[in-house]
């Protein structure tokens, strides 16, 4: 068994809060392809809805090619393709164009939460609760200021510049590689990680299925009011954009608190979003 290591962990919570920013910032943006696009409500939620299926419905299938061997390339390509994604929207007016690129970030988002807990894991030695906690505080962050920064770069500079949300992803993805020798799962160490233990998988497909439904009921009421409460306060109440994101933001962390007071799940990394 490994000790904790509370260097690595930092350094994945770190990736944690690169990655689930650009997730939290998309709700806030929303108001602006509208206006820019001409979209209509249900246009524009549509983006949403392709994030969320290629963040979360598609994460299982990196989930299982982690499970099969470590895949460490994850964690960098992951961080990049989910800012990448992004910070290319603003520029281009191609609706089908930013689908593609929402679909892109998702998919960073997907890959990398599963090999992130998994490295995370290995990582908390005997002191699971700490270390996943630790892992954790970074999506919680991410998710919260994901809006505000969002927000804040097209009041200041303008819808344009939010390209310039790529940084954090380009800067953990050079340290994520330069320092991927520290974060790596020793192949004989990880074989006795991943061994499953009988017992233990008794009725977890079932307790999985409930634990699901839970989530897609929560998570169906949760990306809602996110995503129209900018919708909301920008455009039928009329005002300022940078504060709706500070709404949202503010919503985000009464879901982050109220998941972190709540008992945690058995199955480790069972998030909903992250």
């Amino acid at each position: 068994m490994s000790k904790l290591r509370l260097d690595v962990l930092l350094l994945l919570s770190c990736g944690h809060m690169v990655v689930d920013m650009y997730q939290g910032a998309l709700p806030a943006i929303l108001p602006f392809l509208k206006d820019n696009l001409g979209l209509s409500y249900t246009v524009t939620g549509t983006i949403l809805i392709v994030a969320n299926i290629t963040s979360s419905i598609v994460q299982p299938v990196f989930g299982f090619l982690s499970d099969k061997k470590e895949k460490a390339f994850l964690l960098p390509l992951g961080a990049l393709l989910a800012g990448a994604g992004l910070s290319l929207v603003p520029l281009t007016e191609s609706y089908p164009l930013i689908l593609l690129l929402v679909a892109v970030s998702g998919l960073g988002v997907a890959a990398y939460h599963p090999e992130g807990f998994k490295t995370a894991r290995f990582f908390t030695g005997e002191r699971m609760a700490t270390g996943m906690s630790v892992f954790s505080v970074g999506g919680n962050t991410g998710m919260a200021l994901g809006p505000i920064a969002a927000l804040s770069i097209v009041n200041y500079f303008g819808f344009a510049s939010l390209s310039w949300m790529v940084l954090p992803s380009l800067v953990f993805t050079v340290i994520i590689i330069a320092l991927r020798k520290t974060v790596a799962i020793p192949q004989s160490k990880e074989a006795v990680a991943s061994k499953a233990d009988p017992r233990k998988t008794e009725g977890a497909y079932r307790s999985l299925f409930i634990i699901i439904c839970v989530i897609v009921m929560r998570t169906w009421t949760h990306f809602g009011l996110m995503t129209y409460i900018p919708f909301y306060y920008i455009s039928y109440l009329k005002g300022d954009p940078v504060f709706a994101g500070r709404i949202v933001s503010m919503f985000l962390l009464g879901v982050r608190l109220g998941r972190w007071r709540a008992p945690r799940s058995p199955i480790v990394g069972v998030t909903g979003s992250g």
